[in-house]
């Protein structure tokens, strides 16, 4: 019975091995490009998508921010207290969204370092035609 637990604690430290990996490949990129990748959450909702992004010390007005059917692309001077060539000197995120969204339908806020972004999802379907 010792060999499916054994399964188990390989798998367990495979995925460990991985996910330091991925973060190792993240850091090295920031490090390379000057480019910080933001934290974000993304919830679906039934009719909307909600997209929260975490940006300390930036102003809305140095936020550039576009978004089609399905991504969302943002870029910010990062604001950090280490002036230091380190660490990243802009935000920059692509993401692709989980549903398509009517873009003209998006709004977002900035509210103590946190970005929302909502928008309506595209509905889908036809119209219903009322005959006369």
């Amino acid at each position: 019975m010792a060999e499916p637990w054994e399964w188990v604690r390989r798998l367990q430290r495979r995925i460990e091995h991985e996910a330091d990996e991925l973060f190792r490949a993240i850091k090295e990129f920031e490090a390379r490009t000057g480019c910080i990748v933001p934290l974000y959450n993304i919830v679906e909702t039934g009719d909307e998508v909600i997209i929260s992004v975490d940006l300390p010390g930036v102003r809305k007005e140095d936020i550039e921010l576009e978004m089609t059917p399905s991504s969302l692309i943002l870029e910010a001077p990062c604001r950090t207290p280490l002036p230091s060539s380190r660490f990243g000197s802009r935000y920059r995120l692509h993401l692709e969204i989980p549903a398509e969204v009517e873009t003209d339908s998006a709004k977002a806020r900035l509210q103590n370092g946190v970005l929302e972004i909502k928008a309506l999802k595209k509905r889908r379907g036809g119209t219903r035609i009322k005959i006369e």
